[in-house]
Parts: structure tokens; C-alpha cells; sequence
């Protein structure tokens, strides 16, 4: 990515777009370059980290010139700090995509980039990094069938399909994040309504305040009365014994699947690994229990 470094750090307060370029070279070789827009995005990211989140808005005409579908609006979700730590915790970030995408159709799909960023104006002035792609919204409503309900800030529990909503408060629990809200308004979560009808469903996104993810500036929410991200807080609608029965047996199902989709990550070092599978498996020998017991009361 060739972008405008004075122009990335300058327009962190604002909401304006500015010019970079994306290059990359194609399975058999060819070379293929896009004119972009950049947009500096995220409320505590941007102002925060040396490299700030961003929007990566594709030409619809472009995309269609060469045979793409038009959803042309990206999450670019790059490292916080120039130290290598910030790696691990955007790594880890991204796995916590993936373990969702095993939990829920209702998913994000994401893919990881190794980047080079240039500045236009030194060149040789590079930084190499990981990063992810979060999909567009739009094609994800496309390719699930649904409506995302724009306007929607607060999302009342009888609007809600409520074994969605409980999937989502078991995994931002299980991942140790209290930085959502359905409850109290819309916070790091979207909300979708089939079109054949039927309640709203919810997706998740943004999970570094997560303790799994653990970054040095991640911090509880205020009123969960928890010390650190690493601890647990639920923050979802109380919910009938057979939405909970059936919401921790598909989790319990699905624990050996996450351990080796952390085991077989090639990206993260090992002691990283091992800290986030003993953290996924505290809350199964746990806090599972104490969340279904908490609730029963």
C-alpha cells in the first residue's frame, strides 16, 4: 500500500478520505494495482495507535471493469504500535474472527495480508506488517440474505432472534470482552434482519479489548466491576434454560476444534498460543458453569 504517511496522521481527527495506492502480484504472476480512497477509522484506535485503523474504499467502476462484484467498502484493521507485540494482538484478533465463523454463519468473513506500507513522499520510508480485511457490509447482507438495520441504536429484546443474541453475549464472555452493548445501546455489534422475515439477528465485530487478544491498552468496561480484560463479565439478556442449554452444548462442541485452530495458526508464536488456548479453556473448566449458574438464579 503507497499512501501518504503526513496525510494518514493529520486527518486522524477527521472524516476525510485521501488518495494511496494498493499493489500486489496475482497467483500466475501478473501484477495488479488499484487507485484507492483511505479513510482513518475507529473511536479510540485511531486517536491512539501509531498506525490507525482504515477504511479502504475501491472505484465501483473499477470493480466492475474487471468483473468484481461492486462491494468496494473495506475494514482494514492494521497493528496499534511499531513494536512486534502489536502483531501477536492483531493476530490474535483475527483468530477471534475465525473462532466465530465456527460458532455462527452469522459471521465476518476476514483475510490476512502481510503489507508493505510506502510513504509517497520518502519511498524508501517502508513498514512491513500484518493486517486484516473485515468483509463489507453489503456483501455480507448479499451473501446471507439479509437487511442490515441502519438505524437501529437501540434494539429492543423482543426485535431480537434471541438465540442469536445469546451466541453472541457466550462469545464476547468466553473471549473476555466487555467492549459491546445490545443493552444499552449499539456498541460492536450490527444488527440484520432476514428478508423472508423473521427477527433481527446480531453480528459482532471489533475485538481488541478482549482478553484473549490482552493489547497493553484494552481495559473493562465501566460498570462491569471486573479488575482486567483477562476476567470475565456477561453482559447479555437473561435468557430460557433451552436457549442456554442448546448455546453452551454447541460452545462444548466446539472446543477441540478451536485449540487446533490456534494449535495450527503458522503466524503466532508459541508462547502466545499457549496463553490464548489456556485462556479459551478456563472458561470451559470454569466460568462456563459460573455463567450458567449466575443465570439460573
Amino acid at each position: 500500500m503507497v499512501l501518504n504517511f503526513e496525510s494518514l496522521n493529520e486527518l486522524r481527527k477527521k472524516d476525510e478520505s485521501f488518495p494511496a495506492q494498493i499493489k500486489y502480484k496475482k497467483a500466475n504472476g501478473d501484477s495488479v494495482s488499484w487507485n484507492v480512497k483511505l479513510t482513518v477509522r475507529g473511536r479510540y484506535r485511531r486517536l491512539f495507535c501509531d498506525f490507525p485503523p482504515l477504511k479502504v474504499v475501491f472505484p465501483k467502476k473499477d470493480l466492475q471493469a474487471k468483473g468484481f462484484a461492486s462491494f468496494n467498502d473495506l475494514k482494514w484493521v492494521t497493528h496499534c504500535f511499531e513494536d512486534h507485540e502489536s502483531d501477536e494482538h492483531l493476530l490474535r484478533e483475527y483468530l477471534v474472527y475465525g473462532m466465530y465463523q465456527q460458532i455462527s454463519p452469522y459471521s465476518y468473513r476476514t483475510q490476512l495480508l502481510k503489507v508493505t506500507y510506502i510513504n509517497t513522499n520518502k519511498p524508501q520510508q517502508k513498514i512491513v506488517r500484518f493486517a486484516f480485511i473485515v468483509e463489507d457490509d453489503a456483501e455480507i447482507s448479499q451473501r446471507l440474505n439479509l437487511k442490515e438495520c441502519k438505524d437501529c441504536f437501540v434494539a429492543h429484546r423482543d426485535s431480537l432472534d434471541l438465540r442469536s443474541e445469546n451466541s453472541v453475549a457466550v462469545f464476547q464472555y468466553m473471549i473476555g470482552n466487555t467492549d459491546w452493548s445490545i443493552a444499552k445501546g449499539q456498541k460492536n455489534v450490527k444488527y440484520f434482519k432476514p428478508f423472508n422475515g423473521g427477527k433481527m439477528v446480531v453480528i459482532p465485530h471489533d475485538f481488541d479489548f478482549s482478553g484473549f487478544v490482552d493489547a497493553g491498552y484494552a481495559v473493562p468496561a465501566t460498570g462491569t466491576n471486573i479488575q482486567t480484560v483477562k476476567e470475565r463479565a456477561f453482559l447479555g439478556f437473561k435468557a430460557d434454560k433451552a436457549v442456554w442449554d442448546e448455546t453452551l452444548n454447541l460452545y462444548k462442541s466446539k472446543q477441540s476444534a478451536f485449540i487446533q485452530y490456534i494449535e495450527a495458526f503458522p503466524h503466532l508464536k508459541e508462547n502466545s498460543k499457549k496463553e490464548s488456548i489456556r485462556y479459551i479453556n478456563s472458561f470451559f473448566s470454569r466460568d462456563a458453569g459460573k455463567l450458567l449458574a449466575s443465570q439460573s438464579n
